[in-house]
């Protein structure tokens, strides 16, 4: 119930935004400030709170990355709940700059919408809580690099890389991201076709020799970390990971839309695109778990959707943007009216429709299956 409050509360303060004419921004760090205080206040509502609340004082040896250990016994004589609402502001203010930063003032709304309002990017973000604070510190990888020109921007992105890894190893993802001040080519309209055919190639594959799986994860040293999920998917039937015909549908047209647009991107905008199009990939190529590498690349669609939507608006008919526009907002809705209505077959969003929260007397601590929900 909280969280529909918020929601609420953001659309009025995104329309009070409108109606002054995109100036005060005021409302817009109200919608940031908002959500850091839900992602604060959750209590035993995502999927992992129990890992990180109960093993808060007595953390696991040899589980958590040094630098994360080193945060824990920092702020544990505040405890858990003090430690994970100074995260969470972190990762809102990361957000808000980057929107800020990248997205035209008069789409803001559209990358607020698409963020708060998408249950596979707000929530599972906030379960994965000691992934997303090496997230929002590899956010800023991509701003070092393509904001600055001096060497020492790769300085700084190698410490940015540094910190993340140490806070999850997943973070090596982020390692390609160093490309991006060489990359000067751009695709023609030829190639854009080529790109988006065989996205829809292997839009129905999935990586089905996890052995190869972990193999790559080897190079990287992150293969330890997710040996689990390895040994579980292992034997896992691959079909009940394979994302339904309007999943599908949503996907490529999101992708040849970014595709189409980017003659008319500046060139921070088409090097983040870049990572979002990437994403895309990872996303059709990983299942299950494996899913949260692709959210290194896929966490900048809440800021390239808006840039792409902007150059359809402006640079085609409007009712091809109108349509393509309803298609970014459809499918967020759809989710979030499925997870609020206890309709998700998503087990990790059962106990979202009561959202849980620090000040709450009952709370549902059972663990977190869907046989027991």
């Amino acid at each position: 119930m909280i969280y529909n409050i918020y929601v609420l509360l953001s659309l009025i303060l995104l329309y009070l935004y409108y109606k002054s004419d995109y100036t005060k921004t005021e409302y817009i760090n109200l919608i940031f400030a908002g959500l850091w205080m839900i992602f604060s206040i959750e209590y035993y509502t995502t999927i992992d709170y129990r890992v990180y609340y109960e093993n808060f004082q007595f953390p696991p040896k040899g589980v958590w990355e040094p630098l994360y250990m080193l945060l824990v016994m920092i702020f544990k004589p505040f405890g858990y709940v003090f430690f994970n609402a100074c995260m969470a502001a972190f990762e809102m203010y990361t957000l808000c700059f980057m929107i800020k930063k990248y997205v035209d003032k008069r789409w803001y709304w559209l990358a607020i919408v698409l963020f708060i309002m998408d249950p596979n990017t707000v929530f599972n973000f906030m379960t994965v809580k000691r992934q997303f604070i090496s997230m929002a510190v590899v956010m800023w990888i991509p701003y070092v690099l393509l904001s600055r020109t001096d060497k020492a921007r790769f300085i700084y992105a190698v410490i940015l890389l540094v910190i993340a890894v140490n806070i999850h190893s997943a973070a090596y993802m982020a390692i390609l991201f160093f490309a991006l001040p060489f990359i000067k080519w751009r695709p023609n309209r030829f190639a854009i076709i080529v790109i988006g055919v065989i996205f829809i190639g292997s839009s129905g594959l999935l990586v089905s020799n996890v052995k190869m799986l972990y193999n790559l994860l080897s190079i990287t040293g992150m293969a330890g970390k997710y040996e689990y999920y390895i040994d579980v998917l292992d034997s896992a039937d691959l079909d009940d990971f394979r994302i339904g015909p309007v999943e599908a549908f949503y996907r490529i047209v999101t992708l040849f839309s970014m595709l189409w647009c980017i003659p008319k991107m500046t060139d921070s905008q088409y090097k983040l695109t870049i990572l979002s199009i990437g994403g895309f990939f990872l996303s059709a190529i990983l299942f299950a778990d494996m899913w949260r590498l692709a959210w290194y690349y896929t966490m900048f669609n809440c800021m390239t959707i808006p840039i792409t939507m902007r150059i359809l608006w402006k640079e085609y008919p409007k009712y091809i943007s109108i349509a393509i526009i309803s298609l970014m907002l459809i499918m967020p809705l759809r989710q979030y009216y499925l997870v609020m209505s206890g309709k998700s077959e998503a087990h990790q969003m059962f106990k979202i429709q009561h959202f849980y929260t620090i000040f709450d007397d009952a709370v549902d601590k059972s663990v977190y299956s869907q046989d027991e929900m």
